[in-house]
């Protein structure tokens, strides 16, 4: 996956600083929003369900629990008897 530079980043934020109205704005979300649907999305591909995975939460730290269920957003993973939903881009492959 393709990272912006720093550069590229500046250039784009001061790009949508220059936009002089709401309906630009609401454009630029839009396509924002879209955008990080579609990586969501993809980074699903990467799991199946049975899938042993991580991911770290504020609270409770590091959790490593089995894959349940794949949905559009989010990844159903049960830690224990706490099912949690998770977004893919969060997780990581547990051996």
């Amino acid at each position: 996956m393709n990272s912006l530079s720093p550069q590229q980043s500046d250039y784009i934020i001061r790009d949508i600083y220059g936009v002089d109205s709401i309906e630009g704005l609401r454009d630029i979300q839009r396509a924002v929003n879209q955008r990080r649907n579609e990586l969501e999305s993809r980074g699903a591909l990467n799991f199946k369900v049975g899938d042993s995975v991580k991911f770290a939460t504020p609270k409770r730290g590091s959790q490593v629990g089995i894959i349940k269920k794949i949905n559009r957003k989010t990844i159903a993973v049960l830690v224990g008897n706490v099912t949690w939903r998770v977004t893919p881009s969060f997780l990581t492959l547990s051996n």
